[in-house]
C-alpha cells in the first residue's frame, strides 16, 4: 500500500528533514529529551534500513508494506521490547505527519506492536522411558525416602534428647532444642516440597 501522501509535492521530502521538524515538535509538546531521542532514532534507523535497501529515505517510502518489512528485519536481530520501542517511535511520527497534513492517513494504522512469544509451559518428558505416570512414581518414592530419612533423624535425636534429660534431670539446653526443631522443620519442607512436584505432575497430567 502507498503511502497516502496529501500531494505530490511532498512525496520526495526527505524523512530525516521531516524528523527533525517532530523533534521540534516534541520539545515544544514538552516530552522529555530521552523521549524525543527515541523517537527520532525509529525514524533514523528506518531512513538507514531504506537506504541500505536501496530505496531513497523520503516520505513516499513511508508505506505499510516497507514499515512491516522493517519491523520483521529488526525482529531478527533485536529483542521484541527494542522492537516495541522502534513501532512507537515510528508511529507517533506518522501520527505527527498526519496531524501537519503531510500525510492523509497513518500507514502504521492495523500493524500491530510486536508481541513476545507466551512462555512455553513445562509438560513432562514424552520420553516413554518418563513418562507421566513413572514421574510420579519416581516423586512419590523420593517422598516416601525424605519422610523416612526425615523421621528417622528426627527419631534419633528424640531419643538422644530424652537420654540427655534423663542424665541431666530434665533439662535439655538450648542447643539441642533448636536441633531437634531445625529436624522437624526438615521434615516438613521434604514433604510440602515434595507435595508441591506431585500436584505440579498431576496437573500436567490433566
Amino acid at each position: 500500500m502507498p503511502a497516502v501522501l496529501t500531494s505530490a509535492a511532498s512525496a520526495g521530502e526527505r524523512l530525516d528533514d521531516l524528523a527533525a521538524s517532530s523533534r521540534r515538535s516534541l520539545r515544544a509538546d514538552g516530552k522529555a529529551e530521552r523521549t524525543a531521542t527515541l523517537y527520532d532514532m525509529s525514524v533514523r534507523l528506518y531512513a538507514e534500513w531504506l537506504t541500505a535497501q536501496g530505496r531513497p529515505a523520503t516520505l513516499d517510502q513511508l508505506t505499510r508494506s516497507a514499515i512491516r518489512e522493517w519491523l520483521g528485519d529488526l525482529l531478527t536481530r533485536n529483542a521484541v521490547s527494542t522492537v516495541r520501542t522502534r513501532w512507537k517511535g515510528l508511529h507517533r511520527f506518522c501520527s505527527w505527519l498526519v496531524a501537519e497534513g503531510e500525510l492523509a492517513a497513518n500507514p502504521m494504522d492495523g500493524l500491530t506492536a510486536p508481541t513476545a512469544p507466551p512462555a512455553p509451559v513445562p509438560v513432562l518428558s514424552e520420553d516413554p522411558r518418563f513418562t507421566a505416570g513413572s514421574q510420579i512414581v519416581t516423586l512419590i518414592n523420593d517422598l516416601r525416602a525424605g519422610v523416612a530419612y526425615a523421621s528417622g533423624f528426627a527419631l534419633l535425636l528424640t531419643i538422644f534428647l530424652a537420654g540427655i534429660s534423663a542424665w541431666d534431670g530434665g533439662h535439655v539446653n538450648r542447643f539441642w532444642s533448636g536441633l531437634a526443631t531445625a529436624a522437624l522443620l526438615h521434615l516438613v519442607i521434604v514433604v510440602l516440597t515434595t507435595l508441591k512436584r506431585l500436584k505440579t505432575a498431576f496437573v500436567l497430567m490433566i
